[in-house]
């Protein structure tokens, strides 16, 4: 999407890289949203970190892809290839693209905060309506980086200086320690590669429960997670924003939420906008007004206004699957099962009122908490 070969080569100095950050983001008729509005601000500040969850197809990676489209430039095409490529994007239901062959249309519209002053963009199937200011259009590729945890490792080489920054992420994120590899030939008499070895990490070892490996010995997961974070810390500028879609792909459940506080620890003057379907992001997290569940655009008036009875719900719902997984009591296991299942329609009745429903929920919850113990220990007893 993005296209630099007619920009010049603007040289700016970390420093003079105006600070920009997403206020919010208006989408109309735009590939699975029909009029949907997200504000990503709390008492006129920008969020630091913002993650999206909810079912497949709801729009977690179109925003992220958005986002990539508002920092992209269109010059060296045609009217008509920008056309043909943004066209496809316009919401369709009736399975025809009217937007690449018709008159059919969107519209994104993004509040953007910079240190030189807050503007507006819009964007449509032709490109920009209202573009960034020349200064931020003069370096927009510098401001916005994609981190897709689906690129194989190759080779790996990081600067010196961000070994650091690298070797919190990983051991965040994987449990294992690390350090740098050293071997023969990292005092070499080529001026050449010695100046190489001075700039970069080149391989690293990882301290496993039960051995030592290095970095090219790593799982698939592992290798991919390496690639991401590399790429990001090797890049010449810091960007302003990071999408990372699947946040915890190749990453143990235990693990997601350390993921999540690492990331921004050692991004701290970046945007990070994120997705997940992770159980423990989206259940566990606890700066909940970070988190945005799609779910929410198609719920009914109720839930919108009391998003708490889904959230219960879905409590229940785990409860209910726990539930069917169960080998003892047969006859109490199906008798709750049914009660789970009332439970949840309750939760989406506006007639049933937050006592009732908090009330029974408890009690359920707990009763079912109980049985998975006695379960548990009757399995294990029993082997």
């Amino acid at each position: 999407m993005n296209n630099y070969q007619d920009l010049p080569d603007f040289k700016v100095e970390q420093d003079k890289i105006p600070e920009i950050r997403v206020k919010s983001i208006h989408f109309q008729n735009f590939k699975a949203f029909e009029d949907a509005k997200f504000d990503f601000t709390n008492n006129d500040s920008c969020k630091k970190f913002i993650c999206f969850f909810g079912n497949n197809g709801c729009g977690k990676s179109t925003i992220l892809d958005t986002l990539q489209l508002i920092f992209s430039r269109f010059e060296g095409r045609t009217d008509e290839k920008t056309k043909a490529l943004l066209g496809k994007l316009v919401r369709h239901t009736d399975g025809k693209q009217n937007g690449v062959y018709g008159n059919d249309d969107f519209l994104i519209t993004a509040q953007i905060h910079s240190s030189l002053g807050d503007y507006e963009v819009q964007i449509n199937k032709s490109g920009f309506i209202k573009d960034h200011p020349e200064e931020v259009k003069m370096i927009v590729y510098r401001l916005f980086f994609y981190a897709r945890f689906d690129q194989e490792l190759n080779q790996f080489q990081l600067a010196r200086s961000k070994w650091d920054t690298f070797k919190e992420l990983f051991e965040a994120v994987t449990g294992f320690k690390v350090e740098e590899q050293t071997g023969l030939f990292d005092e070499s008499e080529d001026p050449v590669q010695a100046d190489i070895l001075r700039q970069y990490v080149l391989g690293f070892l990882v301290h496993k429960p039960d051995e030592i490996i290095t970095h090219k010995e790593c799982s698939a997961g592992e290798r991919k997670i390496i690639k991401s974070f590399s790429t990001l810390l090797n890049k010449e500028y810091m960007p302003s924003i990071v999408c990372v879609d699947n946040a915890e792909m190749h990453v143990e459940a235990g693990r997601h939420i350390q993921l999540i506080q690492s990331m921004k620890k050692c991004f701290p003057n970046s945007q990070i906008f994120a997705t997940t379907h992770s159980y423990q992001i989206s259940r566990n997290f606890g700066e909940r007004n970070q988190l945005y569940d799609l779910r929410l655009l198609k719920e009914s008036s109720i839930i919108k206004e009391q998003p708490w009875r889904l959230y219960i719900a879905d409590e229940l719902k785990d409860a209910i699957s726990k539930l069917k997984s169960f080998t003892i009591k047969r006859n109490i296991v199906d008798i709750s099962i049914a009660q789970g299942d009332t439970l949840v329609k309750k939760c989406f009745d506006p007639l049933v009122t937050e006592h009732e429903i908090v009330t029974k929920s408890r009690i359920f919850l707990q009763r079912i908490a109980q049985l998975f113990l006695e379960d548990m220990l009757s399995y294990y007893k029993r082997k």
